[in-house]
């Protein structure tokens, strides 16, 4: 039981900051693909 334990001491905060930094990563790419998409449509506009 005490080897478990300390398995998951062990992995556990690693692993919730990995998710947490993914999770946090995953934002900010959608946040730039809308930034992109809204200036690819304002270059498309400004050509007309």
């Amino acid at each position: 039981m005490e080897m478990w334990l300390s398995l998951i001491t062990d992995l556990g905060f690693p692993i919730a900051i990995t998710l947490f930094q993914l999770f946090k990563l995953d934002k900010s790419l959608q946040d730039l693909k809308d930034e992109i998409s809204k200036l690819s449509m304002e270059i498309r506009d400004a050509g007309k």
